[in-house]
């Protein structure tokens, strides 16, 4: 469960790999639907609705595991998620759903492509809804803004 929601969480908010890692139940506000990464400008709001459920019955479901620590995404061991690790077994999850990538560099997808596709769904999402790009990609681009 804990691989799920935090590749969701990749997915649903364009999060970089080490913010999932980092990230503490403090940073949550699942009912403003509110994540903060600890960098100011580099605070969304996400619009998918079932995502702050999601993480919301991950946090409790996983509340034993956590004993005294504040980060959200914990091993069974009761410690923080290694970059590696979550590496390893996302690479094990592509490979048994036979996801492959026609890529020299890499056979499989990386995490990091999750936070290209949260980045190219959005912009999808707002053609199909007729907004003005103009308008939008400021949003976009504070929610992936690289920190100075």
């Amino acid at each position: 469960m804990t691989m799920r929601t935090s590749l969701l969480f990749l997915y649903g908010t364009g999060a970089r790999v080490h913010e999932a890692i980092g990230l503490r139940l403090s940073d949550l506000d699942l009912k403003q639907k509110f994540v903060g990464l600890r960098e100011p400008e580099r605070n969304p709001k996400w619009d998918n609705p079932t995502l702050p459920n999601t993480l919301d019955l991950y946090v409790q479901s996983s509340a034993p595991r956590r004993s005294d620590l504040d980060r959200v995404f914990v091993t069974c061991n009761r410690k923080p998620q290694r970059r590696n690790t979550r590496r390893y077994n996302f690479v094990r999850l592509c490979a048994r759903a036979n996801i492959q990538q026609a890529n020299i560099h890499s056979p499989t997808p990386g995490m990091h492509d999750l936070r290209h596709t949260f980045a190219v769904h959005c912009l999808e999402a707002w053609v199909r809804q007729g907004n003005d790009l103009r308008q939008k990609l400021p949003f976009l681009r504070a929610t992936l803004a690289m920190p100075s």
